[in-house]
């Protein structure tokens, strides 16, 4: 191996790792392997600790389409057959809404819980008919409706009359999605390697494992799990061919069985096909490959996916009259609108961040990833003029990228799909196309620090926003110390003492504190908390939603529970003084609002509550 003065080294082989660069502006070194192994090992381990959090801290099934994906595989247990698309009066086939999904992941998902019975399932799928009549805001983001919590026991999401048997599976589920996702995490090491030397594999991981959405998601019952790491796997593959001198046979079937599984996953494998017959033919046209390998290799392909996978296509063709089940699919997820601009800003928002099926990244953290997006890109388009050996690689990762864009565009035409999680799959393409020409300017280090923001947003999401976005209510013996004692009824419910956070606050901020009720109620009730400035009576803030995601209709009558209270001042709010925080219960079935009782036999319409100075 020789190494030449500007920092290059030449694989003495040409079938390993191409040839490496480091930046001018960096000593002469690079990272050994163990040692690059060792940092990677590190921050999958890291992502795995942010990810088990989250997956343990997410109520049940608030994961986007978390429910529709578990059931699938429950039918597939429960009926030892794959669920058909249409309508079900069932309270849990009602929301057999992925039936049109090729079954790979959710056959394997059947397989790891088979050992539950789930017969509470039903007891989850109370849904939040809030988020259909009123806009997503704080205090509703939930899509469905949660039991209390009982922080002293090992298991926090259940009941005490539940088996938890449901929840167990969905952590299983929700744990192997974590698995997977460490493995995606790994090849974007291995690209990043193949591309550039091991730290530009470790910048890529770095960025990956700092993306919010990618922690959520990454947490989820989805098959996009198992989407995103054979993607993953399928651009090494294919950057290890684009280094070689001939394509291997063992190269084509490993190529084949890729897309193969893929088609029998999601029905976007349609872009992981083009992806890798335009490489082959690349490849071709340059005489780097034979034609009779190009075309063995296409045939190879198409011959394994049609043993593989051609069964289920056939199946939807005998079902439906079309192998895509596309009218079927369509009754279920058509747009109700022609696509607009503020879709195409929730594929971007939700790409940095989506907690859930409502909560999208803050303008900070969009500002921030689109800034880096865009100078990462503006760099390495301008290295790539200047030098061409890295252009193949570099083209491959873009095209990655392109195509799996241009399907879920191409898709939204007709379905309402535009959410980040679904560019997941051009992940490896994404953060080592940005990466690259920041990394020839700035070095290992400097991209480090560029990355860093990403990184400490990822800790935010997790465990601050994620916390404060699902607040549920707890199951409490007494009041805590500070609390004040109150003596109201609201019919059958009683509120025994509240606790309001008094400090200064400006527009934008929470106005927090809690509230310690008894008892339960025949109505579903919704939680309406307003701020108030009282001298002009003037609105600064209101939030709207079932009180700590539950159905007092399920409350158990002599139980204390703690119920969490936010508002968001609003940002425009022109006032300055004391706010004050007003509260009221309605009935959801007949808007009617629920009497409030005071100790001295006062009736109100609702709770006023000094809260903290606007400045």
């Amino acid at each position: 191996m020789t190494i030449e003065p500007h920092g290059r080294y030449d694989p003495p082989n040409p079938l390993q790792c191409g040839p490496v660069y480091l930046t001018q502006n960096e000593p002469m070194k690079s990272l050994s392997r163990p040692t690059a192994n060792m940092l990677a090992g590190g921050i999958i381990l890291v992502f795995t600790l942010l990810a088990c959090f989250t997956l343990y801290r997410m109520p049940p099934f608030e994961n986007p389409d978390e429910a529709d994906h578990f059931i699938y595989a429950h039918i597939l247990l429960e009926d030892g057959k794959l669920p058909e698309i249409g309508s079900n009066d069932d309270p849990v086939l009602a929301w057999n809404n992925e039936a049109h999904q090729p079954p790979l992941y959710y056959a394997i998902a059947a397989v790891l819980i088979a050992w539950s019975e789930r017969d509470d399932l039903e007891q989850f799928l109370t849904p939040n008919d809030l988020i259909f009549t009123r806009e997503p805001m704080p205090g509703n983001y939930n899509r469905w409706l949660h039991h209390p919590v009982d922080d002293s026991g090992p298991v926090v999401q259940c009941s005490p009359t539940q088996q938890c048997d449901t929840f167990m599976a969905l952590l299983v589920l929700r744990g192997v999605g974590v698995l997977l996702a460490a493995v995606t995490l790994w090849y974007v090491y291995v690209a990043g390697k193949l591309l550039a030397g091991p730290e530009m594999g470790l910048l890529a991981m770095l960025l990956c494992a700092s993306l919010p959405a990618f922690i959520s998601v990454s947490t989820s019952v989805s098959n996009d799990v198992l989407v995103n790491v054979l993607y993953a796997v399928l651009i090494v593959r294919l950057l290890n061919i684009w280094l070689s001198a001939g394509i291997r046979r063992r190269d084509i079937l490993l190529m084949s069985v890729l897309l193969a599984l893929l088609a029998l996953t999601k029905l976007t494998a349609g872009a992981a096909f083009a992806l890798v017959y335009g490489v082959l033919i690349a490849r071709g046209i340059q005489k780097r490959f034979s034609w009779r390998d190009v075309g063995l290799s296409i045939g190879t392909s198409l011959l394994v996916t049609l043993i593989v996978s051609g069964w289920w296509y056939v199946r939807n063709q005998q079902l439906y009259g079309d192998p895509l089940a596309m009218d079927q699919t369509l009754d279920i997820w058509a747009r109700q609108s022609p696509l607009d601009a503020d879709e195409l800003g929730r594929l971007w928002r939700s790409f940095w961040l989506q907690i859930g099926n409502f909560h999208y990244a803050p303008n900070w953290l969009l500002i921030y990833g689109s800034i880096l997006t865009v100078v990462g890109v503006g760099a390495t388009v301008f290295h790539l003029v200047r030098e061409r050996k890295k252009r193949g690689l570099l083209v491959i990762l873009l095209v990655a990228l392109v195509l799996v864009l241009a399907q879920l565009l191409f898709t939204s035409i007709r379905i309402d799909v535009l959410y980040g999680r679904l560019l997941f799959p051009a992940l490896t393409g994404f953060s080592l196309f940005i990466l690259y020409g920041l990394y020839q300017f700035a070095g290992t280090r400097g991209t480090g620090i560029l990355i860093l923001p990403l990184t400490i947003a990822a800790g935010w999401s997790v465990f601050a926003l994620l916390p404060t976005t699902y607040e549920r209510l707890t199951v409490m013996d007494s009041s805590p110390p500070d609390h004040i004692p109150l003596d109201a009824t609201l019919e059958s419910l009683q509120i025994i003492s509240y606790r309001l956070d008094s400090e200064k606050i400006s527009p934008g901020d929470d106005i927090t504190g809690d509230i310690i009720i008894k008892g339960r109620h025949d109505e579903r009730l919704v939680l309406v908390q307003s701020v108030i400035y009282l001298p002009t009576l003037t609105t600064v803030g209101q939030s709207e939603g079932y009180p700590g995601l539950a159905d007092t209709q399920r409350l158990e009558s002599d139980q204390r529970y703690i119920m969490p209270l936010r508002v968001t001042v609003d940002q425009d709010a022109e006032v300055e003084g004391q706010l004050t925080l007003r509260l009221f219960l309605y009935d959801v079935a007949t808007g009617r609002a629920i009497p409030i009782t005071l100790a001295d036999g006062t009736e109100t319409d609702a709770l006023l509550f000094e809260g903290p100075p606007l400045e």
